[in-house]
């Protein structure tokens, strides 16, 4: 995740984010783990100041979706807020935030159709339009197939098939 993402936490949750120094998972969970940790700092903020020594120990990406470690939890309520946002992950791309699913190609990963086509036309996986669309089952707008042909590259975007 970028790192002007991980201050912005950092400065918005300063009990939870303490010590941590890197996130490490695409800026698509952004969203995400920013609306975990508005729940998880609330509910830091309101134990007296003595019992405030919880903070994340590693947030990451394992086996496709979103692993938000603490060194120690206050309550079984707090962990259930970060086990719902880990199920939530796998319905999120960890590329764009677009609705996604869990798949392996690989490795485990939660991505959209949009971006697992950009990324297959990037490494020269497919070897036409045509193909992809049918390889990924996508239906893209106008927009974004002329975003898609300007970042893969492909000089003739006028052309759908």
């Amino acid at each position: 995740m970028k790192q002007e993402y991980l201050e912005r936490l950092k400065g918005l949750y300063p009990n939870l984010y303490l010590n941590l120094v890197s996130i490490d998972c695409r800026d698509g969970w952004y969203p995400l783990i920013e609306r975990l940790s508005a729940k998880l700092e609330a509910e830091l903020i309101a134990l007296p100041k003595v019992f405030r020594d919880y903070h994340a120990a590693q947030v990451k990406q394992k086996f496709g979706t979103l692993r938000f470690y603490m060194y120690r939890y206050p309550s079984d309520e707090f962990k259930q807020h970060i086990v719902d946002a880990e199920e939530e992950s796998a319905t999120i791309c960890e590329f764009c935030g677009a609705s996604a699913v869990l798949h392996s190609s690989g490795r485990w990963e939660v991505i959209c159709d949009l971006c697992a086509l950009k990324r297959a036309a990037r490494y020269g996986q497919v070897r036409n339009r045509l193909e992809a669309l049918i390889k990924y089952k996508t239906h893209l707008s106008e927009e974004e197939w002329e975003q898609l042909m300007k970042e893969t590259g492909q000089h003739d975007s006028k052309t759908r098939f």
